[in-house]
């Protein structure tokens, strides 16, 4: 939270303490446990605050409240009627972006059960189209467009050709799915460490599991359908999870 003075600001001054030197203003943020009141006026000196998600809804509240007080005790304050139409326009405000939100969601609903997308975060592929190259998908978003009605589109990562994450941002429609090519979760270890024990794996098309790993020795011995094997000084024939990949991205 960061509080500061009202002192300056267009406040009108508290009637119950008849100054305005004890106005503060404060910011709350999501740590204070009120996501939904940004921003509080409040008098120090007899404790009458209010709240609102904006700053300007917080001072419409706060000078409406105060110029009603002050004309209540019959010296009305220069300005009241204005103050009066700002909480008006604040009140419409917060309930269109009420609205608003609650609209949104609803269309994220229905979104949701008419665009089946075939892929998830973590899932890789190629492409051929521009920006082309490997890539990760990062995130799903389901859109409507008026020129295309509802579709999917992907956020993605680029994945650098030794299976650890890159740089590069892209983007992916359900436009562009024929030309999208799912890669296999398993993709071959530059580095010892990348082998895990307990984790599965490929060896020459086979799957398997990773028995026991020593990478100090270069060696691991992996369980097959038909047996142990020992796996030793070359990774070339070995395929791991790419999330070994995303653990070991540098």
């Amino acid at each position: 939270m960061f509080e500061r003075s009202g002192a300056g600001d267009d406040l009108v001054a508290c009637p119950r303490c008849r100054c305005a030197d004890r106005l503060r203003v404060r910011f709350h943020d999501h740590r204070d446990g009120t996501p939904n009141m940004r921003t509080e006026i409040l008098c120090s000196g007899c404790g009458q605050a209010v709240a609102e998600r904006e700053s300007r809804w917080a001072y419409a509240e706060w000078n409406h409240w105060a110029a009603a007080g002050w004309g209540a005790i019959g010296e009305p304050v220069r300005g009241a009627n204005l103050y009066a139409l700002l909480k008006d326009e604040a009140h419409l405000q917060r309930s269109y972006q009420a609205r608003e939100i609650e609209l949104g969601t609803r269309i994220a609903y229905e979104l949701a059960n008419l665009v089946e997308c075939p892929w998830e975060p973590g899932d890789r592929f190629s492409s051929d189209q521009t920006p082309g190259g490997l890539w990760e998908v990062e995130g799903i978003e389901r859109i409507y467009a008026t020129n295309t009605g509802p579709i999917w589109i992907l956020r993605a990562i680029s994945v650098r050709a030794s299976g650890a994450l890159g740089s590069r941002k892209g983007q992916f429609s359900s436009l562009e799915a024929g030309t999208m090519v799912r890669l296999a979760p398993y993709w071959r270890p530059s580095r010892w460490n990348q082998v895990v024990s307990g984790e599965s794996c490929y060896y020459r098309g086979q799957l398997g599991q990773v028995v026991s790993t020593d990478s100090t020795a270069r060696r691991a011995s992996v369980l097959l359908s038909d047996g142990t094997i020992a796996v030793a000084k070359t990774l070339r024939e070995l395929r791991v999870h790419v999330q070994q990949f995303r653990a070991n991205s540098t």
